[in-house]
């Protein structure tokens, strides 16, 4: 059985005070509220860790335990692993290490969620929270595929992100309903049992989509470090069947239709291209437009700042939901933009001399 956590920590503050603080402080980093820098991290980093240490003094959790043991005031200490995870992500400095703690911390809080079953541990793959060190990471290797096995994978990716986008805006909305009832004082045990638990199926989504992305970042960061200490790298290349008959143009290939063109008119008509594209992308690099080869500079151009396909799948799903569940805003909307339809016809605009 657990031992209860009210206890004094040895000045005025009990553990879970401690734990209610630094969530609230966490809050407010991630709305900006208080500012995203490295001594207010590491100050929080040290909360957390604090708390840890005391769970783990007090025993709060053991493996031969089930969720349905745990008490409910006990369960919001099982996401310490998820806020440290989380934090050391926001920190630059000494990048790879602070990358090798971060999953450390998200294998740690995956693994004790597949341990107790909690909801939403049928997404955590087995592989990530085995005990045996030789299973594979995301990304270790790179299978030799046929193009079209690759867009079969590739969709079915698309296809898994979809599926857990979804299941994690359900998994939101029902905690913002439960979070609500418990501000108003109106939840009982059972209530406040049900809010825990989607918060931490919402962590569990929401950590198995950072983990990928960090598996992807130290694999780039081992890659930037190899050559960087000039060691030699196998380049491994996919590359479609039956390729021996494809032979490399080593020609550069002209923006204009052809090769003639350049030729026969050339400078005497400026309104036509006369550059190949290695020329064009040159004078690009020159300009400051475009990064050289090997740079790390973005091109002013590709800075795109619209909504991320995430926010669009976001919108999609939102759009769904209202129409499933009639959502009296959402037709008190459609119903008024019919209406300005119906006032405003298509091609009416300014008819003043034209009869």
């Amino acid at each position: 059985m657990a031992i209860s956590v009210d206890q004094n920590l040895g000045d005025s503050e009990s553990l879970p005070q401690l734990l209610a603080r630094a969530e609230r402080e966490y809050q407010l980093i991630e709305d900006g509220t208080l500012p995203n820098s490295h001594a207010a991290i590491t100050e929080l980093i040290r909360k957390f860790e604090t708390a840890t240490k005391y769970v783990s003094v007090l025993g709060l959790f053991s493996r031969n335990e089930k969720l349905e043991e745990i008490p409910t005031s006990d369960l919001p200490f099982l996401l310490l692993p998820a806020y440290l995870a989380k934090l050391f992500l926001k920190l630059n400095d000494s990048r790879l290490e602070r990358l090798e703690t971060a999953e450390i911390y998200i294998k740690d809080f995956l693994g004790r969620c597949k341990d107790y079953e909690v909801p939403g541990h049928l997404a955590i793959p087995f592989s990530l929270v085995s005990n045996s060190r030789g299973a594979a990471e995301i990304g270790d290797e790179i299978p030799h595929h046929s193009p079209v096995e690759i867009l079969q994978n590739a969709t079915a990716k698309r296809a898994a992100k979809i599926a857990a986008l979804h299941q994690k805006l359900e998994s939101q909305e029902k905690t913002a309903q439960l979070k609500k009832r418990i501000d108003a004082g109106t939840a009982d045990d059972d209530v406040e049992r049900a809010y825990y638990q989607n918060v931490i199926n919402t962590w569990i989504l929401e950590l198995l989509e950072d983990l990928t992305f960090l598996q992807e970042e130290k694999a780039m960061l081992d890659h930037r470090g190899k050559l960087a200490r000039g060691e030699k790298i196998e380049e491994r290349v996919i590359t479609p069947h039956h390729d021996d008959n494809v032979r490399r143009v080593d020609k550069p290939i002209t923006i204009v239709k052809n090769d003639i063109q350049k030729r026969v008119f050339g400078a005497g008509y400026p309104s036509l291209p006369t550059l190949t594209i290695e020329e064009f992308y040159q004078e690009l690099v020159d300009e400051g437009k475009m990064p050289g080869p090997g740079s790390s500079k973005k091109a002013e151009s590709l800075n795109y700042q619209g909504p991320t396909e995430e926010q669009l799948l976001g919108d999609i799903l939102k759009k769904e939901r209202e129409i499933e569940t009639d959502d009296p805003e959402a037709l008190e909307n459609a119903r008024a933009y019919d209406d300005w339809k119906d006032e405003h016809r298509r091609g009416w605009g300014n008819r003043i001399g034209k009869g």
